[in-house]
């Protein structure tokens, strides 16, 4: 597949209904998906929309991945943090 249309929104953005009905008109037209980012996804699911938006909404699960193993660095530095506060 290829994408369509696509919708930039700055972040935090505060979507609108009339954003939501845009998007689904637009999607349920052409016989498409909408792919968003999980965060968007999940703001946009708090919106009173309709069953058939939240059927073919779908999106990218946010990963985190250390470089070279520092996952235990972060911590380490996250309760030094925390123990200063």
């Amino acid at each position: 597949g290829s994408i369509k249309r696509h919708y930039s929104f700055p972040d935090h953005y505060k979507f609108s209904i009339a954003d939501v009905i845009e998007i689904e008109d637009f999607a349920a037209d052409h016989n498409l998906v909408i792919i968003t980012t999980e965060k968007d996804a999940v703001r946009l699911r708090q919106l009173p929309v309709s069953d058939r938006f939240r059927k073919i909404v779908y999106y990218i699960p946010i990963v985190t991945i250390f470089v070279d193993n520092r996952e235990k660095e972060l911590v380490y530095q996250l309760y030094k943090y925390l123990a200063n506060a």
